[in-house]
Order: C-alpha cells, then sequence, then structure tokens
C-alpha cells in the first residue's frame, strides 16, 4: 500500500498526477445498463454523463492513497470535445488550492482530460473535503 495521502502534502499549483483511461466496451456496456435510454453509438463520441465517470476513474487512480472519509462536495465540467468509443483519455490532476475552514479541510483538483493526438476533451474542477 502506498503511503496516505494527508491534506499537509498537497501543494497548491503542483501535479498530483496523470493517469489513463479507455473508453471501451465494458465501461460502455455498463453506462447502457444504467441508462438505456442513453446508449452509445457504435462510432463516435459517447455520452456526455461519461465525462463524470471518466474524470472519477482517474482521480481514484491518481489518489489511489486517498483516506477513507473524503466527501466530494461538488464538481463542474467545462467540454471541448467529448471522447470516442475506443479512444484512451489522458487525465491529469492538480491540486489548484487548499483552504481549511474550520476543522474542515477542502481541497481544489483541476481536471485536465486529452484524447487521441493531444486533442483537448475537457476540464474540470472538484471540490473535496479531506478527510485527514
Amino acid at each position: 500500500m502506498s503511503e496516505l495521502l494527508v491534506y499537509d502534502r498537497f501543494e497548491a499549483g503542483k501535479l498530483v498526477g496523470s493517469a489513463s483511461e479507455t473508453v471501451g466496451d465494458v465501461l460502455l456496456g455498463h453506462w447502457a445498463r444504467l441508462y438505456p435510454w442513453d446508449v452509445p453509438a457504435a462510432s463516435g463520441p459517447v455520452p456526455a454523463g461519461l465525462v463524470s465517470v471518466l474524470m472519477m476513474r482517474i482521480y481514484q487512480t491518481v489518489l489511489a492513497g486517498r483516506p477513507p472519509g473524503n466527501i466530494h462536495g461538488s464538481q463542474k465540467f467545462v467540454i471541448t470535445a467529448l471522447p470516442e468509443r475506443g479512444e484512451t483519455v489522458d487525465g491529469s490532476l492538480r491540486c489548484l488550492s487548499k483552504t481549511p475552514r474550520g476543522e474542515r479541510r477542502f481541497i481544489d483538483f483541476e481536471f485536465s482530460a486529452t484524447g487521441r493526438g493531444g486533442r483537448a476533451l475537457f476540464t474540470g474542477v472538484m471540490t473535496m473535503i479531506w478527510a485527514a
């Protein structure tokens, strides 16, 4: 197990890490079972809702050593382009800011994703209440 990622280890403005996630048939099959009215086409862009799934999967990979008990406060996205079936999404996670508020520790993470050939896909900000 990796070292626990406690609040004090994050630095505002610093890259936390990067990971990749391929938009494959298994992921799209899970999506189609959950949202049968939003089945992705056989080719072309995937449903916009998958942006959140991709961001969370990359977040979980990059921050595998996070403490239990964190609270996902909010997230927002700016979508430039949607990934396509079979495309690999390369995501990077940066600590945007840290703000203690009383006994709670807030961290804003900035997310950036690119696809095939480095094309811009989406960016986002996630606010977490960090447990430790």
